[in-house]
């Protein structure tokens, strides 16, 4: 599957935030951010560069007093934020970065607004360029958490942290049973699905590392017919290809080692 590439149009000053922004869609998306690209040079606006972009999959116009006009002419904005790009298909977003001076007009399609909480805001352009990318149907294998759960909310937060914000592998671990691990990873499943292309639910228990495979290939759509080490090969390969949500629950052995392992 080919990355989306993400034009982000953005003022020199705004430059450090704008960084920070292509590195979380980088990591979290697996988006293509052309930052160098979209950075405004001496003279320049938004209305004169974000053009530059309609050649990407989306360009993001950071809105901040660095990077916008003094003032707005409707005639000049419109082409640029509001009708179909001239030889090119990019889905234009703006982003305010700063308080400062624009059409109110561009908050009504797909505008974020980092000023009150800058990680939300990062969060939620991730999930909107996620939904941009072809998804097959049915990729949500979590089991529902139970009605009463409640709380936990800076457990919830640690994992997504840890792997709905950029790729990474959190154990949840007590030495004793019923303590609410599954119940908590179903809970987060089921907040955190927008995060990621597809949640993957394997109970392992004491299954072998064969049935652990054949699982998860099942619910992803891939036919195994080959030795267990080149389909664990081969599922790697397939997991790489997709921000996906894997999880082992009742993990006693370490049956799902191999398919955590880098793709090769």
């Amino acid at each position: 599957m080919d990355r989306l590439t993400v034009f982000l149009c953005h003022a020199e000053t705004d430059g450090p935030l704008a960084g920070d922004l292509a590195a979380f869609l980088e990591r979290g998306a697996g988006v293509e951010p052309l930052l160098a690209e979209g950075r405004l040079g001496p003279g320049e606006t938004l209305l004169s560069r974000v053009p530059w972009g309609f050649q990407a999959d989306v360009v993001l116009a950071l809105l901040s007093p660095a990077s916008v006009v003094s003032r707005w002419r409707r005639e000049e904005w419109t082409p640029v934020f509001q009708s179909q790009p001239e030889g090119g298909n990019a889905k234009v977003s703006c982003v305010l970065l700063q308080e400062c001076d624009f059409p109110p007009l561009l908050r009504r399609n797909r505008f974020f607004d980092l000023t009150a909480n800058r990680l939300e805001g990062f969060r939620s352009i991730k999930r909107w360029l996620l939904r941009l990318q072809p998804l097959p149907p049915g990729l949500f294998f979590a089991p529902s958490p139970p009605p009463a759960f409640s709380g936990r909310e800076r457990q919830l937060e640690a994992l997504r942290t840890q792997l709905a914000d950029s790729p990474g592998v959190a154990t949840l671990y007590s030495p004793f049973p019923g303590c609410g691990k599954t119940a908590l990873a179903a809970e987060f499943a089921r907040r955190c699905k927008d995060d990621f292309r597809g949640v993957f639910w394997v109970d392992c228990g004491s299954r072998s590392a064969a049935r652990v495979a054949g699982e998860l290939a099942a619910q992803i759509g891939l036919r195994l017919e080959g030795e267990i080490a080149a389909n664990q090969t081969e599922l790697r390969r397939a997991i790489a290809r997709q921000r996906c949500l894997l999880i082992f629950d009742d993990l006693c052995s370490d049956a799902a080692t191999p398919l955590l392992l880098p793709s090769g």
